[in-house]
């Protein structure tokens, strides 16, 4: 019996270890992944730790642009000081950097196409909570899902729950040296990295709660910022003049040397409307069309749209006479940057 005791408590143990890893990381079927769990798991907590003390950290702040001139410019030296900091922390690769300073010489081209008084492509949110509020316990504490993407490579999913909403965000690391170290983390800031190639939408819901953070935040347009930006074809005259109106840049869901495609939004306190805007590479508008839409008074019309991928959904909902009814149109955005409805 005493035997029997013994080796009924060292399973339970194991058991009780295994059940403990498993709250944190789920790995795939990977040498790799199942060994180095745990490491994984530390090296993305990790850097965020880091990150949110040296995000925090005046003393270490370093502005990488000029704003003295018509357009935003980035100042390489600068940016080769901040990524300094990054490097020495420990929890990145020399690929991150690299990928990091071809970002923003994308983005710096994109500024030369913008006056200093606009949203500045790539700056409208934290690059690495992709956000401009964060909660960072969904960073430094969420479970870690791992799945294997070469030799030596993973990508580790942080899934939990976000200001209350479910939310995943995925991070690819290298093993270099014995030490996992992460590559690339996922944000997409309207520019794709040397990593991405592939037309991708900036992933969005723009629903009320979309709506409401984002116009709080954006810098109203007016005068030559908003006419630079062809907006008088989306707002009425009688729209724009009405008392305490505000029109704004929402959002950047892509950009690219042949043009960029934005989240335009209007509000006057009793009615809301946002647009879908695509511009060509001069800057002109070749595409628009309702993504949202709410009357604060009777909610007889609402439009919602979910943006994924290439995918463009927008949900109609009209409520009149107690007679509810949903139309959909969804669009689909090929790799010539043309928008085609594919309703079904």
């Amino acid at each position: 019996m005493k035997t029997l005791s013994i080796v009924t408590i060292v399973l339970l143990a194991l058991f009780a270890c295994t059940k403990s890893t498993h709250n944190t990381t789920e790995t795939n079927t990977s040498p790799a992944a199942l060994s180095d769990s745990a490491a994984i798991a530390d090296a993305v907590h990790g850097f965020y730790r880091w990150y949110t003390t040296f995000s925090q950290d005046t003393t270490h702040r370093v502005d990488f642009t000029d704003n003295r001139g018509e357009h935003l410019k980035l100042i390489q030296p600068k940016l080769e000081r901040y990524y300094a900091h990054f490097k020495t922390s420990g929890f990145v690769s020399d690929a991150f950097i690299v990928n990091e300073y071809a970002f923003y010489r994308q983005c710096s081209e994109a500024w030369q196409h913008e006056a200093i008084d606009e949203v500045q492509s790539c700056l409208d949110a934290d690059k690495y909570f992709c956000a401009q509020e964060w909660e960072p316990d969904f960073w430094t504490t969420s479970p870690v899902r791992i799945k294997s993407t070469g030799s030596m490579k993973v990508r580790a999913t942080l899934y939990g729950t976000y200001f209350d909403n479910p939310m995943e965000r995925n991070i690819d690391l290298v093993k270099e040296n014995g030490k996992w170290l992460i590559s690339h983390i996922e944000c997409d800031m309207g520019v794709s990295t040397a990593e991405t190639n592939a037309i991708q939408l900036k992933t969005s819901t723009i629903d009320e709660a979309y709506f409401t953070h984002k116009m709080a935040r954006s810098k109203a347009l007016v005068g030559s910022a908003f006419s630079r930006l062809e907006l008088g074809n989306l707002v009425e005259t009688d729209k724009l003049n009405a008392p305490g109106s505000k029109v704004g840049v929402l959002d950047t869901l892509l950009l690219s040397d042949r043009g960029r495609i934005l989240i335009v939004g209007y509000d006057s306190g009793n009615e809301t409307e946002g647009w879908l805007v695509q511009y060509d590479n001069r800057q002109k508008i070749v595409f628009w069309d309702q993504v949202y839409y709410a009357d604060q008074v009777e909610y007889i019309k609402t439009i919602n749209t979910q943006v994924l991928g290439k995918e463009l959904v927008i949900s109609t909902i009209t409520d009149t006479d107690d007679n509810k009814s949903t139309k959909t149109n969804r669009y689909i955005l090929t790799n010539q940057l043309v928008f085609e409805r594919h309703n079904q």
